[in-house]
């Protein structure tokens, strides 16, 4: 009887186990079929969903933005890599601060790389942030300048708005 019961076990375990699959990165095959534009539209459903969950469940928006990059990582495009990168900055915002810097940075240095210009406005004004909560008020201010001059640019009012104000601010604390 206890033979049977652990042959059992086993083969359950065996059955089991046999089905599982790593599913943190995807297969390379589905990607094959998807034009940028497509992946670029799944980056920002999950930027979507990010943006969503990150306040209330930081594990759930680290999930997301691990997806993110390991989409783009598997795409070998560095404009979506780009964006995958600050996407992991915006969850990391407010719990890993350094770690957040260090991603807008990759991403910045990639966004500019690849011509990603759409994406460069909200990466300058993420970095003149954290400059100005580093109190660097003078490498805050020229990036603050570069994010409205690259805000009007592409056209990306949320974001000149928001840099004009933090250029005000940043004049009182001058």
């Amino acid at each position: 009887m206890k033979i049977n019961l652990s042959i059992l076990c086993i083969f359950l375990a065996l059955l089991i186990f046999s089905g599982c699959k790593n599913k943190s990165t995807p297969d390379s095959s589905l990607l094959n079929g998807l034009t940028t534009s497509q992946l670029t539209d799944s980056l920002s459903r999950l930027e979507t969903l990010i943006t969503t969950v990150k306040s209330q469940d930081y594990e759930l928006a680290l999930s997301y933005a691990n997806r993110a990059f390991n989409l783009a990582n598997s795409t070998k495009s560095d404009s979506l890599l780009a964006y995958a990168c600050f996407l992991k900055g915006m969850v990391f915002k407010n719990h890993l601060a350094d770690s957040a810097f260090l991603n807008n940075n990759n991403a910045l240095d990639l966004a500019v790389k690849t011509g990603y210009t759409s994406l460069l406005p909200k990466l300058l004004y993420n970095q003149a942030m954290y400059y100005r909560n580093a109190e660097d008020l003078n490498n805050a201010v020229v990036l603050l300048d570069s994010c409205i001059a690259m805000a009007t640019l592409t056209g990306n009012n949320e974001i000149l708005s928001n840099a004009f104000n933090a250029l005000g601010n940043a004049k009182y604390d001058l």
